[in-house]
């Protein structure tokens, strides 16, 4: 038993000391491995006395870790509910801002009444309903007709973060969709807010309705465009695509349109964009997304906007020409249908074959024909639409190309101001 307990505890010092005292042969063998003993007790000593505070530094820097954590984390807390706090008071503003708008009688009878000249108090005369323009803000109106181009900043749903990634911002900086919306307004508003975009050159922006929701520098989004840029704003009003039947895509169910288009008007929209899409020379799909998109674009005429009807043919199918072709007839028929006062503006591939819209840009009822750039990179796009006389771009991919978060303002503000410089080019 005890010989047991002296091999487990301190044998294999002992061993040493007596392997070293042999090896050694001193004059006084008990001294010398007593001292032998001494100095390995004192190497075991300090031995526990080292990892005893190396224990003790570990566990404060683990501590500390925890504690950075816990402050990271009731950071990210507090910036989420200052957020929802933000978001709330600026919902709260338009609410406000809604329910004041609804007391005011802009009626036809109160505002002749007020303003016999029929100058009306935004600089705009105004019209008796049933009136040439719809009831359409006629100052918005003559700046679409004017030379330059639209700019699509509606990017939504899947395309967001291509979007963010074309613009350097990679898929997983985000926590949540919602601070991924916050990311791509944040880049709309550099885009707004730049020197170089203004209704010199950019006659209207399509918004989503998150950003119509939104402040650009502390304004409502639609009135700083309209107010600071004037350049018009427009809406995108769609929810998505249908599953594809023969060859095309019709819009899914818009719901609460109406209610949409009553918000869009107070907050000083003049028009919407909506969008499908055509992937084949399929006669009966390409009249059923036509006959769709007349039939929302009369509902938002009746709301007092001007929509942008956009039957998106892919540039990338073979037949695209014959679909163009089908396109152009299905468009034809439901343009002849309508009333002199119904206004629209068509968003269309361009064509394969040069002009082919001509008859679209003539008709009547035909406020712009826009072109988008469905793909192509900006060069290619503009010279595309060069050859089409009277289509203008409405770009969004080809607009943004090239420019990126990490530029300097500086940077920033000359790469955009050559993107717009070579679309206003192509489109006038």
């Amino acid at each position: 038993m005890d010989a047991t307990y002296l091999k487990e505890t301190v044998g294999v010092v002992l061993q040493k000391a007596l392997v070293k005292t042999v090896v050694a042969s001193p004059n006084d063998p008990i001294e010398h491995l007593a001292a032998l003993l001494r100095a390995e007790a004192n190497t075991i000593e300090k031995q526990v006395k080292f990892d005893a505070e190396l224990k003790e530094e570990t566990d404060a820097v683990a501590e500390q870790q925890r504690a950075i954590e816990e402050t990271a984390r009731k950071a990210a807390e507090e910036k989420r509910a200052l957020e929802e706090a933000r978001r709330a008071a600026q919902q709260a503003k338009i609410t406000e801002f809604l329910a004041e708008a609804d007391k005011l009688d802009f009626s036809y009878a109160s505002m002749s009444t007020r303003f016999p000249s029929t100058i009306g108090m935004y600089g705009f005369a105004i019209e008796q309903p049933g009136a040439g323009s719809a009831g359409l803000n006629a100052e918005m109106l003559e700046k679409i007709k004017s030379p330059g181009f639209i700019a699509a900043l509606d990017q939504s749903g899947g395309s967001t973060p291509k979007t963010l990634a074309a613009y350097g911002i990679e898929e997983n900086s985000w926590a949540d969709e919602a601070e991924m919306h916050d990311m791509v307004h944040a880049m709309r508003s550099r885009i707004v807010t730049c020197p170089k975009f203004n209704g010199e050159r950019v006659i209207a922006a399509i918004l989503f309705e998150a950003t119509m929701d939104r402040d650009f520098d502390g304004m409502p989004a639609p009135s700083y465009l309209w107010e600071k840029k004037q350049v018009v704003p427009l809406l995108k009003c769609d929810k998505g695509l249908a599953d594809e039947e023969n060859g095309c895509q019709v819009m899914k169910e818009i719901e609460g349109l109406e209610e949409t288009l009553e918000r869009a008007a107070k907050l000083g929209v003049f028009g919407t964009k909506m969008r499908s899409r055509i992937a084949a020379a399929n006669a009966d799909g390409i009249n059923a997304v036509v006959a769709q998109q007349f039939e929302v674009a009369k509902r938002i005429i009746a709301a007092g906007l001007c929509p942008i009807i956009e039957p998106e043919v892919d540039i990338s199918i073979e037949d695209k020409a014959d679909a163009e072709k089908l396109l152009l007839e299905a468009i034809t028929t439901e343009l002849d249908k309508l009333e002199p006062s119904e206004l629209v503006m068509l968003k269309l591939t361009i064509p394969s074959e040069e002009n082919l819209y001509t008859p679209c840009i003539n008709h009547p009822n035909v406020v712009r024909v826009v072109a988008l750039s469905g793909g192509y990179p900006r060069e290619e796009a503009c010279e595309k639409l060069k050859t089409n006389t009277g289509m203008i771009a409405s770009f969004s991919r080809a607009l943004m190309e090239g420019i990126t978060q990490g530029m300097s303002d500086e940077e920033f503000e000359g790469s955009l101001d050559k993107a717009i410089q070579s679309i206003f080019d192509a489109s006038t």
